[in-house]
């Protein structure tokens, strides 16, 4: 397969996503032809060959998109702040935090304060917002439709026999 055959069919499965017409002019080939080679194209046995294996190639990076998506989405929506914290109720160092946990910071900030005569050190701690996460697991679960059907038929059949 050569590297103009190679263009039609990146660009039959992305750009122009299945117009074999497109693909080819995008290719490179005459406009006045681009019909019958880009119908060529798809019957050539290496193209066909090729466009299997890319698209499975390109399913399977959407489908690790979408599982990296819903991880990131799903640590947000179970984070629990108690994982901040050790057994004795100190605040764990970042670095001891596990990476799920960890991911959940949006930003820290230490100062020191003085009380009284005593300096503290004071750590604020901002998260990600839970609620949002939540939200976006019920849209991709369509745990909640935008629409509600306004008229609805709802049919009630009485058996008078029992």
């Amino acid at each position: 397969m050569n590297s103009q055959q190679k263009l039609f069919c990146e660009m039959y499965l992305t750009k122009n996503y299945g117009n074999a017409t497109q693909s080819a002019i995008s290719a490179g080939y005459s406009e006045k032809t681009a019909y019958s080679q880009g119908q060529r194209l798809l019957n050539h046995v290496e193209v066909k060959k090729y466009l299997a294996k890319r698209k499975e190639e390109l399913f399977a990076d959407m489908m690790a998109d979408h599982h990296n998506t819903m991880n990131k989405i799903n640590m947000l929506a179970n984070f629990n702040i108690k994982d901040l914290y050790d057994n004795k109720g100190n605040l764990k160092l970042i670095k001891d935090l596990p990476p799920e946990v960890a991911y959940c910071i949006s930003s820290t900030e230490t100062r020191l304060k003085k009380d009284g005569e005593e300096w503290d050190t004071v750590t604020n701690i901002k998260t990600e917002s839970k609620i949002k996460a939540l939200e976006q697991l019920a849209k991709i679960q369509k745990l909640y439709e935008d629409k509600i059907p306004g008229n609805l038929t709802i049919r009630v059949i009485i058996d008078e026999d029992e």
